[in-house]
């Protein structure tokens, strides 16, 4: 069955009661689920509703919704006590506004959105209104670029931080930027560039945990789009790269989705209408395979935005979004017991942490380790000396193992032992050489005695003639024992 892209949200109050909110040809429509009486209500929130906007919940079970009309206005709804409420926040804007998001933190509700500059198309502005004893507050976080296609922003929370990811043009190519509001403070930090590696990207997740943001996004490879990820540790605004992965095949895999669950860490994506995802029992540092969920090839499914206020998912989960059924029955897919789904095999398992297409040496490095994965350690491959040199770039770092336990194997201590045995074959054939060379010297210098002898021999003025034929004689063998020696040398190939 078919993903249907459609932005949806899913609100769980501290009850476990359900609130489900999407656009219809009615409008913005909420579906509420009670979990004591099992029953459902229905309501248009919004019957002139665009596809901008964004859903909340506090600490108090009151949902929020702000929400742009078709007018451009933009709308905050309010639920409180059982009763929903509208105000109006703003008469609207000449630009056009994308990206609207609204966070709720321990005291206050936040609002993002990017705005489109009216003299160039590609510029927009990140702006942040804060509610704060009743008065809207403002900051103009960053001016971002895009390309043909605007890539979304992503706001999360983390105690007394907002953390804003976001895109934005170098050299004309999309990088990954963050910002982070300190909510004590009520300041922006500086813009940090987070990625650097000049590829075309699209769409964007990111979660905090530990000190750390797990970033997935899909990058064009090889015409096509593959799924990446990237761990960071953020200390005093400074970044540090831990690990980086390409977790899918090349292939039409779009909105990746980082989920958090019972000690795993999950990232999910579509995949030509399909549900895959792989996880990492080591918060990132290594992935399984993809697994694909045959449920998604059953079932219609969307992306959600989920918040929860229920102790229970929030001490077992953390996640921004989740792919899971339409209406009337909501289930997530795409993690949990992988009994329910069959993994699939990585068209380039090993060595894909170092491949590039452009590279040659890598991409042969990758073929041979392929291709020897079934041959004895002591066997030899025919381009020995070549590999070494690749080994030397290619051992710079560990390579997983993606199969099996994920064990991370020692891979200077296995190019040390294949190394060993390069030295020693021709450590093995240089004495060969050396033998057959000494063989030849010793027949050469028995020739050399007997021609001299010989020489001696002829010493009066009326053998002049024979003199000079002899040493013609000995000219021409001497010539004939070179083309001999020349044929009998062979290079002795690499040294140690």
């Amino acid at each position: 069955m078919p993903f249907i892209n459609q932005r949806g949200n899913l609100v769980t109050d501290s009850y476990g009661n359900v609130y489900s909110f999407d656009l219809t040809d009615k409008g913005l429509e909420v579906v509420y689920h009670d979990k004591a009486t099992r029953k459902s209500d229905r309501n248009i929130l919004a019957e002139d509703g665009t596809m901008e906007y964004d859903v909340t919940i506090n600490k108090e079970d009151d949902i929020y919704v702000v929400c742009q009309k078709t007018d451009t206005s933009i709308s905050l709804y309010s639920l409180v006590n059982n009763r929903w409420t509208e105000n109006v926040i703003s008469d609207g804007f000449s630009e056009d506004m994308y990206n609207l998001n609204i966070i709720a933190t321990e005291e206050n509700i936040h609002i993002l959105y990017c705005l489109q500059s009216e003299i160039d198309s590609s510029k927009l502005t990140v702006y942040h209104h804060y509610l704060k004893d009743n008065k809207w507050n403002t900051n103009v976080v960053s001016d971002i670029f895009r390309r043909e296609l605007l890539n979304p922003i992503q706001v999360v929370k983390q105690k007394d931080k907002l953390i804003l990811g976001y895109y934005n043009l170098v050299d004309r190519c999309e990088e990954i930027f963050i910002n982070i509001f300190d909510i004590n403070t009520e300041t922006w930090g500086r813009s940090l560039q987070i990625t650097n590696d000049q590829s075309t990207k699209l769409y964007l997740d990111i979660m905090y945990k530990d000190d750390c943001i797990h970033i997935t996004y899909s990058e064009y490879e090889y015409d096509n789009l593959s799924i990446k990820y990237k761990k960071y540790n953020i200390s005093d605004s400074h970044i540090k790269l831990i690990s980086e992965d390409t977790l899918s095949n090349p292939a039409n895999c779009t909105y990746s989705t980082l989920v958090y669950e019972s000690g795993l860490l999950w990232n999910i994506w579509t995949e030509y209408d399909n549900v895959v995802s792989c996880f990492s029992e080591d918060e990132g540092i290594t992935w399984t395979n993809p697994y694909l969920w045959p449920e998604s090839k059953k079932k219609n499914f969307a992306r959600y935005k989920f918040v929860t206020n229920e102790s229970n998912i929030k001490n077992a989960y953390l996640l921004n979004y989740a792919f899971g059924t339409i209406h009337p029955q909501l289930a997530f897919l795409g993690f949990g017991n992988v009994d329910k789904a069959y993994e699939v095999a990585k068209k380039k398992d090993i060595g894909s942490d170092m491949y590039d297409k452009n590279n040659e040496e890598n991409y042969k490095y990758e073929q041979y380790q392929q291709n020897s994965k079934e041959k004895k350690e002591t066997k030899t491959h025919p381009d020995d000396e070549y590999f070494l040199d690749i080994y030397e770039k290619a051992y710079q770092k560990p390579i997983r193992k993606r199969r099996g336990n994920y064990d991370v194997y020692n891979a200077s201590s296995e190019y040390n032992e294949r190394k060993d045995v390069v030295k020693t074959k021709n450590q093995d054939l240089l004495v060969k050489e050396i033998k057959t060379l000494r063989q030849i010297l010793d027949e050469l210098d028995i020739r050399i005695e007997k021609i001299e002898n010989r020489i001696k021999r002829l010493t009066n003025d009326d053998q002049d003639e024979k003199v000079y034929e002899t040493l013609k004689d000995l000219e021409k063998r001497v010539n004939e024992l070179e083309v001999v020696l020349s044929k009998r040398r062979r290079p002795f190939g690499a040294r140690y």
